[in-house]
């Protein structure tokens, strides 16, 4: 890791971080958390990979093991605005634009 240290831990710079979970970080940090461009490899399998703010994955790609692929913006870790591949609860699968956080358009 390259960047501003205290207490031994990254405050900001780039590099690579590992967290207790087994989720990698690679990327950019800024105040202790993911910030600009990164890429974030969790326990699961899952890639998250675009711009990251406050610690949260904003606008980019999700691929998930499963092959679903959901691109655009986010908000709080859900799809908001772009396309991609929907799993409803109720096992439905929704293939589409996304506006807002619902399905929208075409789809």
């Amino acid at each position: 890791f390259e960047g501003v240290f205290e207490k031994d831990a990254p405050v900001s710079g780039k590099g690579v971080l590992p967290f207790d979970d087994g989720s990698v970080f690679q990327g950019s940090i800024r105040e202790h958390g993911k910030y600009g461009q990164g890429r974030m490899h969790d326990e699961n399998g899952t890639v998250k990979e675009g711009r990251w703010e406050e610690g949260e994955l904003v606008e980019g790609t999700i691929v998930h093991p499963s092959g679903h692929i959901l691109k655009g913006e986010f908000r709080e870790g859900e799809l908001w605005n772009g396309t991609g591949t929907l799993i409803l609860k109720n096992g439905d699968v929704y293939e589409g634009e996304i506006k807002d956080g619902q399905r929208h358009g075409q789809g």
